[in-house]
């Protein structure tokens, strides 16, 4: 996009994402005056360097009220940051909400459908495409806590059917609450997979599908 303020002001975009940049710019180089708004004088001519610039929030080791998400964004429309990540799901709180699994959701830490489609729709309206992301196969204390028999109790979720199984519904409760998102985010960080070595269901599903290192388990 280019921004001409000299007598007057001319933007000129290649495309409604570049729209979306030239009002940002505008924004910041605005600034209110006796008769309403006063441009700076420039010429202003703008493309993204990298077409993946992102930020991440953490909702579940600190939970935070829906108000401060939707500043998040609005903060990275005016940078001109087009994802954010949603860490929604930790150790700490499951902030999502869940029809299959209802006692995922920590008490006093979680969202409604309601305000995570409402936040999806306002993302989506000023150029930020959301990220939401389930943390797994580490970092799921709440899911060991609620449901050991289906996640597992050993630090890490357990290799199973029954545990993928799982996982495919809520990744797609994920989904439905998200129609503007083009990607989820599966965590995958600090999983210790040698902790498989000491579950059952784990080691069975490694004998089954010839498995022998957790690391290639990891992997698989």
């Amino acid at each position: 996009y280019k921004i001409e303020a000299l007598k007057k002001c001319i933007v000129t975009v290649s495309s409604g994402e570049g729209l979306g940049y030239a009002l940002s710019s505008l924004l910041a180089l605005s600034e209110k005056s006796e008769n309403g708004i006063k441009i700076q004088k420039c010429i202003l001519e703008d493309a993204p360097e990298c077409p993946w610039r992102c930020l991440m929030l953490d909702l579940a080791r600190k939970w935070h009220p829906v108000p401060f998400i939707y500043r998040y964004i609005d903060l990275c429309y005016l940078l001109k940051i087009n994802y954010l990540q949603l860490h929604f799901t930790d150790d700490e709180s499951y902030t999502l909400p869940s029809y299959a699994y209802p006692n995922l959701a920590t008490p006093n830490r979680n969202y409604t459908r309601d305000e995570l489609r409402a936040i999806d729709r306002y993302a989506n309206e000023h150029g930020v495409t959301l990220v939401p992301e389930i943390d797994m196969p580490g970092h799921c204390g709440r899911f060991m806590a609620e449901y050991p028999e289906v996640f597992g109790s050993h630090g890490i979720m357990s290799a199973s059917e029954t545990t993928f199984q799982a996982l495919e519904v809520l990744y797609k409760e994920l989904c439905d609450l998200f129609p503007n998102s083009p990607y989820i985010h599966m965590g995958g960080d600090e999983g210790v997979p040698h902790r498989w070595l000491d579950c059952e269901p784990s080691v069975a599903y490694m004998k089954e599908h010839q498995i022998e290192d957790p690391i290639d388990l990891y992997g698989h």
